[in-house]
């Protein structure tokens, strides 16, 4: 595949013309993993003593490692094509199972998947919400267990601060740990 590019290119090719919802696919997980890439690595230049971006597994994501003591997963959320409440536009946030353990760093897109327009890191979020959720700017998960930062500059200290607001268990905080 790396001789003919994409999966979409190889497809083309051969003279398959895949959906045109499959290019948009394409280009939103291209756009994701770009602004997740810039994402990890402004906190690493922004944080080089505290933060670490670690893997647990190959085929998972990389998370960021504070203080080397908590885990924090990094959410990039793009703009729902259908409205919902109120006809507001929400963003679609999919979790995996290994992010669900881990506060979370919500990363905000707009609805060109170019830039991110707001931060907010929430508390574990457990099992409190389905694997993939439409929130909105008022949405109580971002509000009520989280904080919306200005900039990435916020990032360790709330980080720090939700740590220091909650109780967690020893497997949480050092999950790659044997207790």
């Amino acid at each position: 595949m790396k001789r003919f590019g994409s999966l979409l290119k190889v497809y083309e090719q051969v003279g398959f013309k895949p959906p045109a919802n499959r290019y948009a696919m394409a280009e939103h997980a291209r756009c994701n993993r770009t602004l997740r890439e810039s994402v990890l690595h402004e906190i690493q230049e922004l944080f080089p003593a505290e933060v670490r971006i670690v893997r647990a597994r190959r085929e998972q994501k990389e998370i960021i490692e504070v203080d080397r003591l908590v885990n924090v997963s990094v959410l990039v959320c793009g703009k729902s094509k259908r409205a919902g409440k109120g006809g507001q536009i929400p963003w679609l946030l999919r979790l995996s199972p290994h992010d669900r353990q881990n506060i979370v760093l919500i990363c905000a897109v707009d609805s060109q998947w170019r830039d991110i327009v707001s931060y907010h890191l929430l508390q574990p979020i457990g099992d409190s919400i389905k694997p993939s959720h439409a929130f909105y700017k008022d949405d109580l998960q971002l509000t009520g267990s989280g904080k919306e930062l200005k900039n990435l500059g916020e990032f360790c200290d709330t980080v720090r601060s939700l740590v220091s607001t909650r109780s967690f268990t020893v497997s949480e905080i050092l999950p790659n740990q044997v207790t």
